[in-house]
């Protein structure tokens, strides 16, 4: 008889302790954080060593490590006499097999794929081996991803067969027209055009308006007063331009060139973007995680723990190395499939400004955790820098991302 109370008296217990539907219940793990290292693995292989992605979800209730991605990429090794300078690989002096130490790229052949929503660029896939020159021994093969600006006959790249949306969405090109002034060259400035001091904002698409006209059509150029990408078209008509590629809460400089040359350079400035949602999906339920990462001709994006200025020059310069950033958002759950105006905003210490996209980009419901990431990104911001100003200002740089307009999130990052 006390067996049989002490039992019950150790039932009412847990029950007590462990209501139904709590403790004792599985955790549906519904908040996780991404846990991600990159790093460069070597296996003492005489030829290569590894670039490692390793990540996992860690449940935050119950600390449990999910969906586990692990990735191995061999890259040959870059030796500086008997030593690999990147992964310490030491080669013995000893050893009578061809070292691969000097390698060429030869190139095979090529295709070109259209990026959805991309009305600049396409990717242009290119096949390839590395070579050994000394023992002529194909190292690997592997293919290389790159953009490259589409090269329109109308409204479709003759490359790759994408077809823009309409005027209201493409990108202008760049252009190397120098900034906006008060002078032109062989045209003489009007007064016959008043531009209105705020451009209109639509969910991320910005208009510019004026008042008067001049001879049509217009070519106008627009760049951010405080320094930035100097953007062009060169068939407007009426009182008006429609664009995405303009940054929330910038001043620009625009000027309108008529038929005969004649111009009209105003200010304008774009609203400043509120915090952005979307029903029970908020900024801050938003994460970003971004780090630093440079490529070399040829091989995949490698992680660096911090950014130098003149190591990137030199490397920009003379080696053709490429910089960027690694750059996930790793959303809360929502209810449905998403689609915004994606814009990816870089911002220097020096106040240069560049818009690295502005595409429509749909997130496909799917459960409780999902993500969406570039390996490397920015890349033409840095090359752009160097050419602008002939260095990589040092400090505190910024990310801005947007959707329909609202800022999503703004990181930073720093350059030594």
């Amino acid at each position: 008889m006390k067996r049989c109370f002490s039992l019950l008296i150790a039932l009412v217990l847990l029950v007590a302790l462990f209501p139904a539907g709590s403790a004792l219940a599985e955790c549906s793990h519904s908040k996780t954080t991404h846990m991600c290292d990159f790093y460069i693995l070597n296996k003492g292989n005489s030829q290569y060593h590894y670039y490692v992605e390793d990540s996992f979800n860690k449940c935050n209730d119950c600390g449990a490590e999910l969906w586990p991605y692990y990735n191995e990429e061999p890259v040959p090794h870059d030796f500086v006499g008997n030593k690999c300078s990147e992964c310490g690989y030491q080669k013995s002096s000893s050893s009578s097999s061809c070292p691969h130490s000097k390698t060429k790229e030869v190139a095979g052949d090529k295709k070109y794929e259209i990026i959805d929503g991309n009305d600049r660029q396409h990717n242009v896939i290119t096949n390839y081996s590395k070579v050994c020159t000394q023992c002529n021994k194909t190292i690997f093969t592997d293919k290389k991803t790159q953009v490259a600006a589409h090269s329109f006959s109308g409204s479709t790249c003759t490359v790759c067969g994408y077809s823009k949306a309409g005027t209201a969405t493409q990108r202008p090109a760049a252009t190397t027209t120098p900034r906006p002034s008060n002078t032109n060259n062989g045209g003489s400035n009007s007064s016959a055009i008043t531009f209105d001091s705020y451009v209109q904002a639509d969910d991320g698409v910005y208009t510019i308006s004026w008042r008067g006209s001049l001879v049509t059509p217009y070519k106008i150029v627009y760049t951010p007063s405080s320094g930035g990408e100097v953007l062009s078209n060169s068939s407007v008509y009426g009182n008006s331009y429609t664009t995405k590629w303009m940054i929330p809460g910038m001043e620009y400089t625009v000027t309108l060139t008529d038929a005969n040359g004649t111009t009209a350079t105003g200010k304008v400035n774009v609203p400043r973007a509120e915090s952005f949602r979307d029903g029970n999906l908020t900024a801050n339920k938003i994460d970003i995680q971004i780090s630093p990462r440079y490529t070399k001709p040829g091989y995949a994006p490698v992680h660096v723990q911090s950014f130098n200025a003149s190591t990137m020059e030199a490397n920009m310069t003379n080696k053709g190395w490429t910089y960027g950033l690694f750059y996930r958002i790793n959303l809360s759950s929502f209810t449905g499939d998403r689609t915004y105006l994606q814009t990816v905003v870089f911002r220097a210490p020096n106040g240069y400004n560049y818009m690295w996209t502005a595409s429509s980009q749909t997130y496909y419901y799917g459960g409780s955790d999902m993500y969406w990431r570039w390996k490397i990104m920015g890349e033409e911001f840095f090359e752009e820098l160097l050419d602008e100003y002939g260095r990589i200002p040092t400090g505190k740089y910024y990310v801005d991302l947007y959707w329909d307009g609202m800022l999503v999130d703004s990181s930073s990052f720093q350059v030594y």
